[in-house]
């Protein structure tokens, strides 16, 4: 919850296990830079820096989103173009 000047005054959720989730499971390239945002939630926590902790947190989850939605149409579209060729 922010305070009257829009300070975070908790620390950020860690999204490390879905960003790892999401470069095993859906598209490597945005997974790992997922991964590494995720990374960086975890050091501006332990800084104390919440207000960066949750942007970087926005950031990584904006990856996983678009690393799971970029893994999903791949696999449509494979299985399209398997069931076009005889």
């Amino acid at each position: 919850m922010p305070d009257a000047f829009g300070e975070e005054l908790y620390p950020a959720e860690d999204p490390w296990c879905l960003a790892v989730l999401s470069c095993c499971c859906c598209f490597w390239v945005t997974g790992v830079l997922a991964i590494i945002r995720a990374k960086e939630v975890s050091l501006a926590n332990e800084r104390g820096d919440y207000k960066l902790a949750h942007l970087k947190r926005q950031q990584a989850m904006r990856l996983i989103y678009l690393s799971v939605a970029i893994g999903i149409n791949i696999h449509i579209l494979y299985y399209f173009l398997r069931r076009a060729v005889p």
